[in-house]
């Protein structure tokens, strides 16, 4: 063996050595990236949203193009609204937002924020004159698009169905309006 031979090892060796560094370095930051996503779907799944929500906003922080992070993060504010704190539907409406922009094609963020939507408006809060105001006529229309939207992705998402028929129901309580929403209803179940 020559001088050169021994150095075109060396060499070899030394380049072997910094990409498997540079792939190790890879899956440790990936790793860290999905830990945190991992950390806050365990911390929803035990109904402690606001921890859940500081894992999603670390796990943004490192990766701020994960549609499924601001789509996890859509579900912890989600699960914290009610009929008497809306706030956290309109975070959730937005994170699902964020998602759908990252993944057009995002069934799932499509339908969670029609249900976010769906939660703002409820024909028990309609006004004397039987009408919605102005923006909350907005959103019945957006979440009524948004079932829509997963029908044309996915023709078979029957919760889409429900969902709108919930949409029809909370919008109206006319005949016509509870005759479109049992109609969607029927159509989940088939």
């Amino acid at each position: 063996m020559t001088d050169k031979d021994g150095k075109i090892r060396i060499t070899r060796g030394i380049i072997v050595i910094i990409l498997m560094a540079l792939v190790i370095g890879s899956i440790v930051h990936i790793q860290g990236k999905e830990k945190y996503n991992n950390l806050g779907v365990e911390e929803c799944q035990k109904g402690n949203y606001d921890k859940a929500i500081s894992y999603f906003n670390k796990a943004i922080e490192s990766d701020p193009n994960n549609a499924v992070v601001y789509f996890n993060r859509g579900l912890a504010y989600f699960k914290m609204g009610s009929y008497f704190n809306k706030e956290p539907f309109y975070k959730a409406i937005a994170d699902f937002s964020k998602a759908i922009e990252l993944d057009q094609n995002y069934a799932d963020a499509y339908y969670n924020r029609g249900l976010a939507y769906n939660n703002l408006f409820h024909h028990y809060q309609k006004l004397p004159a039987e009408s919605f105001p102005p923006e909350i006529e907005d959103k019945y229309r957006k979440a009524i698009t948004d079932f829509d939207t997963v029908l044309e992705l996915d023709p078979n998402y029957a919760l889409a169905y429900a969902g709108k028929g919930n949409a029809y129901y909370r919008h109206e309580d006319s005949y016509e309006g509870m005759t479109k929403a049992i109609a969607e209803y029927d159509k989940a179940l088939k």
